[in-house]
């Protein structure tokens, strides 16, 4: 049941076949601007759809499976691969826009320095340290538990630094509740897509 009393809306992944809440699943649909079956993270397109586990063996699975090609039998069967490539693009670009609106309402540190201080005030809920940082950096993200945080190694430190109005950024505090679970959801969907099967 949702806060709200209402029951969650279940689906059946495509690709391993098990029941699940539909916001728990990746929609995919026929992009209405070019034709093509594509992500709907956002659950947004109009027509049918097929939902799956967001992980790249259940996409790999539906796709072997020909459901794609059945549900959209006028569309050219796509390739897992750039499936999952796209999905992980999508939610990469939902991870970077979640980062920007916590910036707007200045609930984004931006900085070792700041981060650390967050840390250390224990104001921090979510600590972001991006990939290409050094190893002394990234256990920063993994010992934030300590200090009552969430660490997170994600992203790169251009787009980092994108989001913050930098040409690079290492790492990011997060002083929003209701944005730091969007987050981390966004980089672990991201995440899952990229990883080998």
């Amino acid at each position: 049941m949702r806060p709200n009393g209402k029951r969650a809306a279940i689906r059946i992944c495509a690709g391993c076949r098990q029941r699940d809440a539909r916001d728990s699943l990746l929609r995919f649909a026929r992009n209405a601007d070019t034709g093509r079956i594509a992500p709907d993270i956002q659950r947004k397109a109009p027509g049918r759809g097929i939902s799956v586990h967001p992980q790249k063996n259940c996409l790999i699975r539906a796709v072997k499976a020909g459901t794609f090609r059945r549900a959209f039998p006028a569309t050219p069967a796509p390739a897992a691969g750039e499936l999952a490539a796209s999905a992980a693009e999508q939610y990469r670009s939902r991870f970077e826009q979640l980062l920007a609106v916590a910036r707007r309402n200045r609930r984004l540190l931006c900085g070792v320095r700041a981060v650390r201080a967050s840390l250390d005030e224990r104001t921090a809920l979510l600590v972001v340290v991006a990939r290409d940082t050094s190893e002394g950096l990234q256990k920063v993200a993994r010992s934030a538990a300590g200090a009552g945080a969430r660490g997170l190694v994600a992203g790169t430190r251009a787009r980092l630094g994108r989001v913050s109005g930098r040409r690079a950024l290492g790492a990011v505090a997060i002083t929003d509740p209701d944005l730091t679970e969007r987050i981390i959801c966004a980089a672990e969907r991201a995440a899952a897509f990229e990883e080998d099967a």
